[in-house]
């Protein structure tokens, strides 16, 4: 049995005015070999770049990365040819991470530049971050996390920082002129300190910001440093032994909930308007503001999807990317805005779905995957590799309780996306196979 859509008529208006709303990116973000998804924004050069992965923005050929210049959508050469996870600015230049290994047509191994005109390689293939899926510009360094390893460029070269981790590095910040990385380990290699998901570092070697996060798979995937504290986002339900369901703080000390969390999880955050804006999965309509003391709304947030990824500031609006299709009351292709002064022409029907779908564990896996049913599902399940090939899928059908078993002994390490499509949706999230 299908899980039943719940509709809700909007009022259709033919007037104009004024008001805070959502509003789509022009055609937004489509195509792919796997389900197309914005995982990364960033501001260059006065327009909006936005990587993931897909091959079409506003509906014009874009592989990976695009750029939006405030009315219509634009590619950045040929782009890259796998996904890009991460985009920052340094040195007046657009650096973006992912694991592709060749951008522009130039061999780029994962770590590339953009200078408004042309592509060029920030990496070798001795650079030793391997799936590189964080970049942090602090205190005028560049960082790049990625499997189990963080680095700094210094000049041409990119020096790692100690011997990183158990396992992958998805997150990088910075606070109190100290460079922090989160991501899905919970000790540190060599001598095995137990940092549970989130460690900073000293100058010569990663130790424990308190007691870290929750065990097990409290993993990290966001910073923000705002108001004085050093804010943390990701799928823990614990911080320091409190009760923090998706985001806490830090004062370099001890460890906070930040009002009454409202998010199982978060992937990102930005501030807007002196309040600090959270979004991710699971949550009130997927994306929320605090302004210090309580928790609001962004308008009826994200209404038809599985995930915010991303969220960037450009020309006085928030910009959320993910894999969705609705956001307020209109349809949208991965990646929507959220505007003060919008006019308002009119409004359509959309449709706001439970999209709890399922939970999964163990991440990493070694052997198989249990995949939770949290509703009735009737559909396919899909292991991508980070070469966009599919490697594994199957159907999966059951109802609501029961664990169904994915069998990845045979597949090899490395990094994969879960896709499942199921209900007239899908859904993808991350696996690293050890």
């Amino acid at each position: 049995m299908k899980t039943p859509l719940i509709f809700f008529l909007a009022i259709l208006t033919i007037h104009i005015t004024n008001a805070q709303k959502w509003d789509s990116v022009g055609n937004g973000i489509t195509g792919g070999s796997s389900s197309p998804s914005v995982l990364a924004l960033a501001t260059y050069n006065g327009e909006l770049y936005a990587g993931g992965r897909f091959d079409s923005a506003g509906g014009k050929p874009a592989s990976n990365i695009a750029r939006w210049d405030g009315t219509k959508w634009l590619n950045v050469g040929t782009g890259a040819n796998s996904w890009v996870y991460a985009l920052t600015v340094y040195n007046g230049k657009l650096y973006a991470a992912g694991v592709f290994d060749s951008t522009g047509g130039v061999l780029t191994c994962g770590i590339a530049c953009w200078d408004g005109a042309k592509w060029d390689s920030a990496a070798t293939r001795n650079t030793l971050i391997a799936y590189p899926s964080a970049l942090m510009v602090y205190n005028g360094s560049l960082y790049v996390g990625g499997n189990t390893n963080v680095a700094v460029l210094n000049g041409t070269n990119w020096n790692v920082l100690g011997n990183g981790f158990n396992d992958f590095v998805n997150s990088l910040g910075g606070y109190n002129s100290t460079v922090f990385a989160g991501g899905i380990f919970d000790e540190t290699s060599v001598s095995s300190i137990v940092v549970n998901y989130i460690s900073q570092w000293n100058g010569s070697n990663w130790t424990q910001v308190g007691s870290g996060m929750n065990e097990p798979d409290g993993y990290v995937y966001s910073f923000l440093t705002w108001n004085g504290k050093l804010y943390v986002g990701g799928e823990f339900t614990t911080a320091g032994g409190i009760n923090s369901y998706g985001i806490a703080s830090w004062d370099g000390s001890n460890w906070d909930s930040v009002g009454t969390s409202i998010y199982p999880y978060v992937y990102a955050m930005t501030t807007f308007k002196g309040n600090l804006i959270a979004a991710g999965a699971g949550g009130f309509n997927q994306i929320e503001q605090w302004d210090g003391t309580k928790w609001d709304s962004l308008g009826a947030g994200i209404t038809s999807g599985f995930d915010v990824n991303a969220l960037a500031v450009y020309n006085g609006e928030v910009y959320a990317g993910g894999t969705f299709t609705g956001a307020g009351n209109i349809a949208v292709n991965n990646i929507a805005r959220w505007c003060d002064t919008c006019a308002i022409v009119n409004s359509t029907a959309y449709i706001n779905e439970n999209t709890n779908y399922f939970s999964f564990y163990p991440n990493p896996a070694s052997t198989e995957i249990n995949i939770v049913l949290h509703r009735s599902m009737d559909g396919t399940v899909t292991l991508t590799n980070v070469l966009g090939q599919d490697v594994f899928s199957t159907t999966i059908t059951g109802n609501s309780g029961e664990v169904k078993k994915l069998d990845i002994s045979g597949l090899p390490q490395g990094v994969y996306m879960l896709k499942i499509e199921s209900n007239g949706q899908v859904v993808t999230k991350k696996v690293l196979k050890i």
